[in-house]
């Protein structure tokens, strides 16, 4: 059990992993696209925040009972109960609607035409794959560990994945058709951002 509560404990903590790698993707490639993509799980971050505002639903409570035993012999030992509940609303869940961007995000990149990718295979390679379920996988773990963590019911975490997959699917749309790409390239080339 403490395995499990360990690794959760480090999914916990998912959002700076995932702002870690992105910002170390930006600086790195100082790609306009790793860059719009950055913004949209950003934005996607504040959409979560507004919907928590106008939806209010409140987090599931934790209820821990300790067996304490009395320092009497003769009597029998008693349970102490906890209710823990937090102060935040928890519809939905802004870890799963990120992650759950990303994942979508990544993967319409990599599996659907666009300018950037004319020529996507119909096979991705073995690394594109092991990237693709890899994200996948983790996002859903993250998902997995909001409500075994006791952080978000299921409902919480389900409409925090479809947000998410809906939003990405709506920001590559913008980038691929919407005109974003080139306002980003422009104001990229302007400000000396791409080499």
């Amino acid at each position: 059990m403490r395995k499990r509560e360990a690794l959760f404990s480090v999914v916990k903590h998912a959002r700076f992993t995932v702002t870690a790698a992105v910002a170390m993707t930006i600086l790195y490639t100082r790609s306009p696209q790793v860059l719009w993509t950055a913004a949209g799980g950003v934005a996607c971050s504040f959409v979560a925040k507004l919907l928590k505002t106008i939806i209010r639903q409140p987090r599931p409570s934790i209820v821990l009972e300790k067996k304490v035993s009395s320092p009497s012999t003769t009597s029998p030992p008693h349970i102490i109960t906890r209710i823990f509940s937090s102060h935040t609303h928890g519809m939905p869940s802004s870890h799963t609607q990120v992650t759950a961007y990303f994942a979508t995000y990544f993967t319409l990149y990599y599996l659907v035409l666009s300018p950037h990718n004319p020529h996507p295979p119909t096979k991705p390679s073995t690394a594109a794959s092991g990237i693709l379920i890899g994200l996948n996988v983790f996002g859903l773990i993250v998902a997995w560990s909001r409500v075994y963590l006791g952080k978000h019911t299921v409902a919480q975490v389900g409409v925090g994945w479809v947000v998410g997959t809906v939003f990405a699917a709506g920001w590559y749309w913008a980038w691929r058709w919407g005109g974003a790409a080139e306002l980003v390239e422009g104001w990229c080339r302007m400000v000396g951002f791409v080499q």
